[in-house]
Parts: C-alpha cells; structure tokens; sequence
C-alpha cells in the first residue's frame, strides 16, 4: 500500500507529513497532526481498513492513501479536499473509495445558509463567485427541488464532505469521520459535533446499516441516486 501526497511523494514519516501543511495547522492535539500519527506510528490505515470491512460486511484491501486528497465534482472552482482519499478494493472485487474527515474536536464550520450569505455578500461586493450556484447544487442531492429551505441550517463541510465522497468514482463509497480523542480534545465542542453530525444524517435520510459496529455510528444514505455509507468513529 503507497501512502502519498497530492503530488505523489511517498509519505513515510511525520516529518513528511508536516511538510504538506500550513504551520498553524500542525501541532500535536490537532487533527492534521493526529492523523498523520495515527497512520504512521499506529497502525492506522489497516486499522481503517478493519472498521470499513466490517461496516460493509465485505473484506477490504486499501491500495493507495492521499494526503489532502482532492475530488471535483461541479464546475465552481476548487473541489473536496479529503483529509485522507483512499483507494481500494472489496474482496467481491469492487473498486472502493473512503473518503476521511479527521476531527479532534474542530468544528464542522459554517452552515449552508451561513455560507450562502458568504456568497451573496461577495457577489454584492462585485467580486465573482460560484459559491451560491455550488450550493444549490448541493442541496439538489439532498432534497427535492430548488432553494436551500430544508438544509439551511445543517453543516456545509458534511454535505460538500459527503457528495465529494460519491462522486470519486467508486464502485463503493464510504464517507469515514474519524474524531481522535487527544489530550486537548474538548468533549463539549466534541458532542456539539456529535449532535451537528447526527443532524445532518437525520436530515439526510440516514438509515442505520444492518452490521452493528460497537464504538462507531454508522448509516447509509442516498444521494442522488448513488449509494453512501458513513461512518463517525471515536478513536482513543
């Protein structure tokens, strides 16, 4: 299994890791720098690769893990950064795609009407944007019809997260939140993603899968047609 940067360089130790981030992002309790400690000093990617294999009921095999993987999906500019893209493969023989969002206890940011009004403020500034016709893109695969009335309030991360997960050209998608339990790890900021996390599948249509999982939550959700599994696992 290769693990790598964006621009295919081998990723072996943290240093390398550190190397591909913005300093203020790197410091250790972070999520940059957890899991990147998590998969070279803990075992973590066969790790990951045990929890997908046993939420999908079906044995796993990860190929290759990118650093800041980036999926496009729409026309309006940069696509979905996943904190790691992984490629892989079912042992039935499908090709697999795991997209993971590494948390400590980050929030999941601003909601879609929040940055709506981001977009709308630009535009009223003179200043181009895709921003708004992005998000009722977005919306489209969540709901039914235009406007962004039943998703306003939920987290943009999740949505543009999960809809840069299916569309990564996959057999299989998984959509893998991954909130490590460091020492600086606040359990009221954690468990106000928690709740944000949960809303958000609620609203989605989630629905539990049928393998239960101790230690993580896990749903499957249709968007647009293509099928997801989620996962949101504490990793201590």
């Amino acid at each position: 299994m290769r693990i790598q940067d964006k621009d295919g360089n081998r990723l072996d130790t943290l240093d390398d890791w550190q190397a591909i981030h913005e300093p203020t992002h790197w410091k250790r309790g972070r999520s940059a720098y957890e899991v990147a400690n998590f998969i070279v000093n803990r075992n973590g990617a066969d790790k990951l690769a045990g929890r997908v294999s046993q939420v999908l009921g079906n044995r796993v095999q990860f190929k290759e893990i990118t650093a800041e993987y980036e999926v496009r999906f729409d026309c309006y500019g940069k696509g979905r950064f996943h904190d790691l893209g992984i490629r892989g493969e079912t042992s039935s023989g499908k090709s697999l795609f795991v997209g993971v969002e590494a948390k400590v206890d980050e929030p999941f940011g601003a909601t879609v009407a929040e940055k709506w009004q981001e977009g709308q403020q630009t535009i009223a500034r003179g200043k181009h944007t895709g921003l708004p016709d992005r998000i009722l893109e977005l919306c489209g695969r969540f709901q039914d019809g235009p406007g962004i009335s039943e998703t306003d309030d939920v987290r943009y991360q999740l949505m543009h997260g999960t809809a840069g997960t299916v569309e990564a050209a996959a057999d299989v998608s998984v959509f893998y939140v991954a909130v490590f339990v460091a020492d600086a790890y606040d359990p009221a900021k954690g468990e106000a993603n928690d709740d944000d996390y949960i809303e958000f599948i609620r609203r989605a249509g989630g629905v539990a899968t049928a393998h239960n999982v101790i230690g993580a939550t896990c749903h499957t959700l249709n968007l647009a047609g293509k099928r997801l599994t989620t996962i949101y696992e504490y990793i201590c």
